[in-house]
């Protein structure tokens, strides 16, 4: 049936229609990640947030009013300067950093929301990052996504160190660093996770 309505199309409409699908489907995986944040961050002290990577300050309207200070951290310079714009915009008391998270000196902070680009790093890398992060705060929001051997997760390229072992490891790192894993959200239809990590 499908093929038949896309048969008497360009393959500029073609890709037009197909390009409409994938963005529909990453506006979905965006409100679920919202809710997921936006549902977890009531739940523990959150008065000083690091939003890293902080991107364009998409997540900033999921952080509630309460947020005394915002720490946002990006490598990209566009991103930045558009993440202070939405932080003055908002009204938020906020610091927005220009530089790679690994590089820098992490301040002390009550969560840390990690979005979007654990699978991108290897493991190893993840797994210091996260034992960094685990010193400067209480409490970790942490979004990865696994490898579940769907055509999703090859299309999204996830890094072959991100595999169904992804949680475990996380747990691993967090108990040498006294936290635990308190709640995981699964995507229904999508490779995304999320752990709320907590320490001791």
């Amino acid at each position: 049936m499908v093929l038949d309505m896309l048969a008497g199309w360009s393959a500029a409409r073609i890709n037009q229609f197909l390009e409409r699908r994938r963005e529909t489907a990453f506006q979905k995986v965006d409100r679920w990640e919202r809710r997921v944040i936006e549902g977890w961050i009531h739940t523990i002290p959150h008065r000083a947030v690091l939003d890293a990577p902080c991107g364009n300050g998409r997540l900033f309207n999921s952080f509630p009013h309460t947020v005394e200070h915002l720490i946002g951290v990006d490598a990209d310079f566009g991103f930045c300067a558009q993440a202070r714009r939405l932080a003055e915009t908002l009204g938020l008391e906020s610091e927005i950093i220009c530089g790679l998270l690994p590089d820098l000196g992490l301040p002390t902070v009550d969560v840390a929301v990690c979005v979007r680009f654990w699978c991108h790093l290897p493991g190893w890398v993840a797994d210091r990052l996260l034992a960094r992060l685990l010193m400067c705060a209480t409490s970790i929001i942490l979004q990865f996504n696994e490898d579940d051997g769907t055509d999703e997760a090859v299309a999204l390229s996830v890094s072959p160190d991100c595999r169904l072992d992804t949680t475990r490891r996380i747990a691993e790192v967090a108990s040498s660093m006294n936290a635990e894993i308190v709640r995981v959200a699964r995507h229904q239809s999508s490779t995304s996770r999320f752990v709320l990590l907590r320490k001791g």
